[in-house]
């Protein structure tokens, strides 16, 4: 099992369901996890349930649809699971331009 001990992950989406899978998961391999969801409720009950286990995360509330607090959450990235937000890409990310028929 690759262990990920001195790694930072962030998880957005990270409170619930299949976020809090994947940050429970990573947490045992020993990365630093940052449960990043809107629901800070949510968020922090997954922190505790990672600390109770022995491992290390901060609960982090944030709406991904927020450009500016997504990049201010995204500077110190190591590993990057967007789990949450439209279609699961970075917000400032443009669509094409329409097409007319």
């Amino acid at each position: 099992m690759t262990t990920l001990t001195g790694r930072v992950a962030i998880v957005t989406g990270g409170g619930a369901s299949l976020g809090e899978a994947i940050s429970n998961g990573l947490a045992r391999r020993g990365a630093f996890v940052v449960i990043a969801d809107r629901d800070a409720a949510g968020a922090q009950r997954v922190q505790k349930t990672i600390e109770t286990s022995g491992g290390t995360a901060l609960a982090v509330e944030v709406d991904v649809l927020d450009e500016t607090a997504l990049r201010h959450m995204l500077g110190q990235k190591r590993i990057y699971l967007p789990l949450a937000g439209p279609a699961m890409i970075p917000c400032w990310a443009k669509p094409p331009p329409a097409t007319t028929s």
